[in-house]
């Protein structure tokens, strides 16, 4: 069997998560009909994130909205980007969410700094990710109502679970699931929650089955399903039953695995989740082959091989992006610092012209007097 399929096959899933941000934000307020409307875009992140947008842009193309409303469409808008795996346009409006904090409640903040940090943990830029992640923290930790943010609390804590998943192991990374998943369940009955804990134990179950505990890993992967269900989250839905197909690949049970990956296909194929869809032409590539049906290996190793050349495409471009950015506010610092000296070159430059004119103004005044006065004496 292909090692590299196998590899890509325990991928997680890492952005669908922070469809939450969203979510949270709309509620923020006491706004009507401006909050029923946003709620209403929020609520069709997973299953229309294009009507998603539209929605939030009308907004957005008001002039006259608040500055509140502002940010939760932007976040909205980010957000069903980062639903799509569209990582340059959600990090291009979620940076615009984070230049229009200043002022507004604290949560928004804690909401916008994990938003940005989950998306750059998407893109492997970790650095980033950690530092927003903890000014995230840091804002909760001073919130004077911590009885209101678990739901925030355990966003942070699952994307610190993907960042440690990739850079240390997953022995760490469990111990930030269980946390994430302990805060949600604090809120449960609020909306979405269902969803979160959904992704929360699938990603707990790609750990498990990466440390070998595949019963654990089953059952982590079925109650991650069964909470998708109840959130009628077709995307997410696809990804629990791809996960379990997983373990039972590793188990050599290739045709239930195969079995439960055409249901996957089935749920994720609206969703335009180019990772999930990429994930189950591998495992299905690799179900096939293990069963010596090389035609259909043929096949669905063919859709893989394209799906991976498109999602590498999208997070190249939104990587360049974010370089991009990166090197314009280094440039726009070194541009305002020789701005300000050479408009100091400029105004010394004028104090010492008036100052030498005004001399020569003085002394051609003086010769003139002095002139008069000779001619007054006769001499």
């Amino acid at each position: 069997m292909n090692s590299t399929l196998r590899k890509e096959g325990i991928m997680p899933l890492k952005s669908l998560f922070f469809v939450l941000f969203s979510i949270v934000a709309v509620h923020a307020s006491a706004q009507k009909p401006i909050d029923s409307i946003l709620s209403n875009a929020a609520s069709l992140v997973f299953t229309n994130p294009d009507n998603a947008i539209n929605i939030a842009m009308e907004f957005l193309d008001d002039s006259n909205i608040t500055a509140e409303t502002r940010v939760r469409s932007l976040i909205v808008v980010s957000t069903a980007y980062l639903s799509k795996r569209d990582y340059e346009n959600a990090l291009e409006y979620a940076l615009k969410v984070n230049e229009n904090l200043d002022g507004l409640d604290s949560k928004f903040q804690i909401i916008t700094l994990n938003q940005i940090g989950g998306i750059y943990q998407s893109l492997k830029i970790y650095d980033k990710a950690i530092e927003y992640l903890d000014a995230s923290l840091k804002i909760s930790e001073d919130y004077p109502y911590p009885d209101s943010i678990p739901k925030l609390l355990g966003i942070n804590y699952a994307t610190r679970g993907f960042i440690y998943r990739e850079q240390m192991n997953c022995d760490i990374a469990l111990n930030f699931f269980n946390r994430s998943v302990s805060e949600f369940e604090k809120v449960i009955d609020l909306p979405n929650m269902r969803s979160n804990l959904s992704i929360t134990l699938y990603n707990k179950g790609n750990c498990l089955r990466e440390l070998n505990r595949l019963e654990e890993a089953k059952q982590t992967f079925i109650v991650s399903e069964e909470f998708a269900i109840l959130q009628d989250a077709k995307t997410l839905i696809g990804y629990a039953k791809k996960g379990r197909a997983e373990v039972l690949t590793l188990e050599s049970n290739y045709e239930t695995a195969l079995q439960l990956l055409h249901e996957a296909e089935s749920e994720a194929y609206n969703s335009g989740d180019l990772v999930l869809n990429k994930s189950i032409f591998q495992g299905m590539a690799n179900n096939y082959l293990a069963l010596h049906q090389y035609g259909k290996y043929q096949e669905y190793l063919s859709k893989y091989e394209e799906l991976v050349k498109e999602t590498t495409m999208r997070e190249r471009r939104s990587l360049n992006k974010s370089i991009a950015k990166a090197l314009l506010d280094k440039n726009q610092i070194i541009n305002e610092a020789e701005k300000k000296n050479k408009w100091q070159i400029v105004l010394s430059g004028a104090i010492i012209l008036i100052l030498t004119l005004s001399c020569i103004y003085f002394v051609v005044r003086s010769e003139r007097k002095l002139h008069r006065i000779k001619q007054t004496l006769g001499v």
